[in-house]
């Protein structure tokens, strides 16, 4: 079945910078940053369905509109992550993980590609890049 909207050119992209590990304190980390998160998550906490979340986590989402570009939301969230480098790293220890997580919901092709500026600048924090590509509509 065809949606009325099929042949229009769309896409909407979330990206957010995630800080998780089982032993994370996200009030620590909102301390040590500075920085207000979009959102936190506990270790041993409800989870759906009925699990328990073994992972705290806290997150920083991109500011910028959902019509951006994935570079874009990076560009924008590595500005105000570079600033507190030394503080991220501090934070890590072997189990934990950083990382920038995008989601990109288009309605055609999905062309995905970084300049050697923005690996180097999402490296030299010690985070990786995860992305999810959906053919379709967020909601």
């Amino acid at each position: 079945m065809r949606d009325e909207h099929d042949d229009e050119d769309w896409a909407h992209v979330i990206v957010s910078f995630t800080i998780l590990s089982a032993k994370l304190d996200p009030e620590h980390v909102t301390e040590s940053l500075q920085l207000t998160p979009t959102a936190t998550q506990r270790a041993n906490g409800p989870k759906r369905p009925a699990a328990v979340r073994k992972y705290a986590s806290w997150s920083l989402h991109s500011p910028l509109p959902h019509s951006c570009t994935i570079e874009e939301h990076l560009k924008a969230l590595l500005e105000v992550l570079e600033p507190k480098v030394r503080a991220i790293k501090l934070l890590a220890d072997s189990e934990t993980e950083m990382k920038f997580y995008g989601s990109i919901y288009k309605s055609h092709q999905i062309n995905i590609s970084f300049g050697k500026d923005i690996l180097t600048r999402v490296l030299s924090i010690g985070a990786r890049i995860d992305i999810s590509c959906y053919h379709s509509r967020p909601f």
